[in-house]
């Protein structure tokens, strides 16, 4: 199995020449219009009603970008512009869906879409795939020039979490967010046998900490 950002990229073209609409158009009205999504948008650039709103993206070095972020034309895989709370809606439509809840989404394709694939059995179409029975979960991370997130949800208890943020150095913390939302909340079978113990021994953190420090350095 390979990722590719580039299949998007074909999938997005397959659309537009189907539908004969621009991308962007078509994501707004087969979707964020019906979810009454205000702040998301594939639009490329970013449009003037928005320009209020946006983070300025930091790649590393807290240097931000020049103007504040790329313009990405391959708009599918890298053209998203949200936030956590609307993005949540997408994933909770999609939750509905597998219940038979929804208006806007059909139950049978959000299905295929979760449904591991011959390609591996962690993959699905649009998502990875984690969790047995009913601790099944779908997710995918996102990296852009200067932003970094990450989305979960589980396919049937209604659980999952977003989170953002504007720079790339900041993707070692996703995980760990997520992590602790996870225990807070008591998510099922989120974590394998021994995957997260937050007790280390003095040595190991005397280990650590000489590796923060030698990095620094490097740096």
């Amino acid at each position: 199995m390979r990722y590719a950002g580039g299949g998007t990229t074909v999938a997005q073209l397959t659309i537009m020449d189907v539908l004969g609409k621009s991308f962007p158009e078509i994501l707004h009205e087969e979707l964020f219009k019906p979810l009454n999504l205000k702040f998301t948008t594939f639009e490329q650039p970013l449009p003037e009603r928005l320009q209020d709103n946006y983070s300025i993206g930091f790649p590393n070095k807290a240097v931000p970008i020049v103007g504040g972020f790329h313009i990405y034309p391959e708009m599918g895989a890298a053209g998203l512009w949200s936030t956590p709370g609307e993005l949540s809606m997408i994933l909770v439509e999609m939750q509905k869906a597998l219940k038979g809840e929804s208006g806007i989404l059909n139950k049978e394709t959000i299905e295929e879409m979760l449904t591991p694939q011959k390609i591996a059995p962690v993959v699905g179409i649009g998502f990875f795939l984690q969790g047995e029975n009913e601790s099944k979960r779908f997710f995918h991370s996102g990296w852009d020039e200067g932003f970094v997130t990450t989305a979960i949800a589980y396919k049937h208890s209604g659980l999952g979490a977003i989170v953002m943020v504007n720079s790339n150095e900041g993707f070692a913390m996703l995980d760990e967010i997520i992590s602790s939302i996870a225990i807070e909340y008591k998510w099922p079978d989120y974590f394998s046998p021994n995957k997260y113990d937050p007790i280390i021994n003095e040595a190991e953190a005397k280990e650590l900490t000489e590796n923060i420090m030698m990095e620094k350095i490097m740096n």
